[in-house]
């Protein structure tokens, strides 16, 4: 908590595809928005901050007994998305975690300890 009050945490999305993170930070700001509009709160959203693609490539054969030279390569790719958001009130949180995020999204919140 800080002076005032108010709670800081940080919300962590992660997905495989990057459009689906863009539409998830779309819906939390949407949303950020609405829960100002009603509390009549102040709330500082500060993101998203894109940290560096995780890669994992993939080799596998296409025969199982000839031709050892012949694969196929594969790769997937692990976006990670971070918001610190600095909210009001407690009850914030509560509201937030009600969003219902496109499915593929993993969603983990921290709370920041400023002292």
């Amino acid at each position: 908590m800080t002076k005032n009050g108010e709670i800081n945490f940080r919300i962590r999305l992660k997905a495989y595809n990057s459009r689906v993170l863009r539409i998830s930070s779309l819906l939390l700001e949407k949303e950020l928005k609405r829960l100002d509009g009603i509390y009549s709160g102040q709330t500082l959203l500060k993101g998203p901050v894109r940290l560096p693609v995780k890669k994992r490539y993939y080799s596998l054969l296409r025969s199982p007994h000839v031709d050892k030279s012949s694969q196929e390569q594969f790769e997937i790719r692990r976006h990670k998305w971070i918001f610190d958001i600095q909210v009001p009130k407690k009850n914030y949180i509560n509201l937030l975690s009600a969003i219902s995020f496109p499915p593929g999204v993993d969603i983990s919140i921290f709370f920041n300890q400023i002292n």
